[in-house]
């Protein structure tokens, strides 16, 4: 047997996308967010002090993520207002894009979020945000398709034989007591 490798062009991704544009529709508002993190007020106020005079927002996060040992992602993508807890909600709601927030105090620390975009409900996300998921499907539904042909291919080829007088002799009940005597001593 031969392996089988999917094939995917970029083409036949974006053809996909093109002809599924309901597969990829917004069901909620959504604001592409930017993040930092930081356990301390002081240090949360500095920053947001930096930002104010100017400062690139992307460039300090991406520093400080270089920093952290855990690497956290400081662009979070597309995020819908409810997928984040309230206090953070409410907070970056208020804001317009382009700017970042005051420090916001959590459980987690301080948070600052520059807000980079908003996509409202019932817009279709871009390309680049769902390639990966239009990857899996097609390489899913290519090997589901292989799967049939394979299959197809094995029943045209063997000859699969019922012997139903053999069948008839064996009692229903005598198959269930062999189950249940194989279940029964494989607890103990």
């Amino acid at each position: 047997m031969q392996n089988f490798k999917p094939l995917l062009s970029d083409s036949s991704i974006r053809a996909f996308y093109a002809r599924n544009p309901d597969d990829f529709v917004r069901e909620k508002d959504e604001l592409h967010l930017q993040q930092i993190l930081v356990d301390n007020k002081k240090t949360a106020d500095s920053l947001y002090a930096l930002f104010r005079k100017g400062a690139a927002f992307d460039s300090v996060a991406a520093k400080l993520n270089r920093n952290e040992k855990d690497g956290e992602n400081w662009d979070l993508g597309y995020v819908a207002l409810d997928d984040l807890i309230p206090v953070l909600a409410n907070k970056v709601k208020v804001y317009r894009v382009g700017k970042v927030t005051r420090p916001i105090r959590t459980d987690f620390g301080y948070h600052l979020f520059k807000i980079i975009d908003r996509k409202k409900k019932g817009s279709i996300k871009d390309f680049d945000a769902v390639r990966n998921d239009i990857v899996a499907r097609l390489m899913q539904d290519q090997h589901e398709e292989k799967y049939r042909q394979l299959m197809g291919q094995l029943k045209s080829t063997t000859k699969i034989e019922t012997n139903f007088q053999l069948l008839n002799t064996i009692s229903l009940d005598s198959l269930f007591q062999a189950r249940k005597k194989n279940i029964s001593s494989s607890d103990r």
